[in-house]
């Protein structure tokens, strides 16, 4: 989902390729749709996935409605506390 690339990173010299892992429920003109995302990179020598960063702009309004329909029933609520 998420590509970092290393123009947006003083010092980076390649790519990220990140998964979400997470997200939130938006507010104000988010509303209703998943913003922020959490991002993760794969660590193979652990086999597991290490967070990196929440991503929240940059997306268009038809990626947030797409991302919900393709999510719905798909996600775990977690609460707040």
């Amino acid at each position: 989902m998420g590509l970092c690339h290393r123009d947006y990173c003083e010092g980076l010299r390649d790519s990220l390729d990140l998964v979400p892992i997470g997200a939130w429920y938006g507010n104000g003109r988010k509303a209703g749709w998943f913003s922020p995302f959490l991002l993760a990179a794969y660590d193979p020598e652990t086999e597991t996935y290490a967070s990196v960063c929440r991503c929240m702009s940059g997306f268009t309004d038809a990626f947030y409605a797409e991302v919900c329909c393709l999510l719905h029933g798909r996600v775990r609520l977690l609460s707040a506390s």
